[in-house]
């Protein structure tokens, strides 16, 4: 079931969106996809390997599009958000920020659901392919394409939980 759920939203959701409309932004001659992403996206951590798959499958379909709509006026953008201080989104796995890797800690300040809003915007409004927020997000995103080893062990020390987290845990 959680397999399942975690590529239905994000993937499922923008596959399904993106198809509905792309067609007419594209006849259009203009239109953005946005796509929001999470920082799982860039660097996959243990004990979460569904939530990892769900996200590296949007980032593939924002690549796919992207190379879709090239040059039709439709633009497709990835915004990658840090933690969200105010959401009710861990109320439901309240262990799983524990599984949070090391590197979470050099991601700070934390932002709010506002705060992710306005990001949002911001990323609209530049037209950047890639968005990050906050700032040191955009750092690390930089140090995954320049030095990924440095990155995988930053992720992976502090992140222990594993298979007993991961896909091969107990159904509840």
């Amino acid at each position: 079931a959680e397999i399942k759920l975690c590529m239905d939203a994000p993937y499922f959701c923008a596959a399904f969106w993106s198809r509905a409309f792309c067609r007419r932004m594209v006849a259009r001659g203009s239109g953005a996809i946005v796509n929001v992403q999470s920082p799982a996206s860039l660097q996959p951590f243990s004990g979460a390997t569904a939530y990892c798959t769900g996200r590296w499958a949007l980032r593939g379909l924002s690549e796919a599009l992207a190379c879709d709509t090239f040059g039709t006026g439709v633009i497709v953008q990835e915004v990658v958000c840090g933690e969200v201080t105010n959401s009710a989104y861990f109320e439901g796995d309240p262990e799983s920020k524990r599984r949070f890797p090391m590197i979470n800690m050099l991601l700070k300040p934390a932002i709010t659901s506002e705060g992710a809003a306005g990001a949002i915007v911001a990323a609209i409004k530049s037209g950047r392919r890639h968005y990050c927020y906050p700032a040191m997000l955009s750092v690390a995103a930089g140090l995954v394409s320049h030095m990924p080893v440095v990155v995988r062990w930053l992720t992976q020390i502090g992140s222990r939980a594993g298979l007993k987290d991961g896909p091969l845990k107990e159904e509840k």
